[in-house]
């Protein structure tokens, strides 16, 4: 993040956006213990589907985050709201 905000800052003038999408909890292949306990500590009680994750990268790569930089979108369900 330190490196977002660092190239964000200094690149804004220069027209190019510099952010982040962090992605928390993607369900894969994981057992299904893992994904019960795991899911217990997500306010969603899911994991992050790999569907859930396309609109916030479509909006950080679209016209539509113009006036943003130096940020960091997170998709997690909720997980690091705690």
């Amino acid at each position: 993040m330190a490196l977002v905000r660092q190239y964000g800052t200094h690149l804004a003038p220069r027209g190019i956006r510099v952010n982040a999408l962090t992605l928390g909890g993607l369900q894969g292949d994981q057992d299904s213990t893992f994904q019960d306990k795991f899911t217990r500590n997500v306010p969603q009680g899911r994991m992050v589907r790999a569907q859930d994750v396309v609109g916030g990268l479509v909006y950080l790569l679209s016209d539509e985050s113009l006036g943003m930089t130096s940020q960091n979108l997170i998709v997690d369900g909720g997980y690091t709201a705690w």
